[in-house]
């Protein structure tokens, strides 16, 4: 799964997840667009259906890339994952956009 975060960075993507969550009408699952970017380059782009949900001390926000067409193969070698957790991936929410990810890989949901 990785390196879970510092208690701050984890608090920040908890936040940026709930903002994104009140900002999508206190709706948590929803058709939206969906872009994967790895530097310049365009993974995926399109609508899927996202899934956000509370856990006992975290959210977790999950992408059917399914709906895609894509497998799980297909979307592990992408680089992307069905699950992102706020106690293990950076996340940060600006007026429209919830944004998952690294330097490498930035997952962008936007507001529906």
């Amino acid at each position: 799964m990785g390196k879970q975060l510092s208690r701050k960075n984890a608090d920040k993507s908890l936040n940026a997840i709930k903002d994104f969550y009140f900002a999508c009408s206190k709706k948590n699952v929803f058709k939206t667009r969906v872009v994967a970017e790895e530097k310049e380059c365009v993974l995926y782009d399109g609508k899927l259906r996202v899934i956000l949900s509370l856990e006992h001390n975290f959210y977790e926000v999950n992408i059917e890339w399914e709906d895609s067409g894509l497998t799980r193969d297909g979307f592990r070698k992408l680089g992307l994952f069905g699950v992102y957790r706020s106690d293990y991936v950076k996340m940060d929410y600006d007026s429209s956009t919830l944004n998952i990810g690294n330097s490498k890989i930035v997952v962008k949901i936007y507001k529906k």
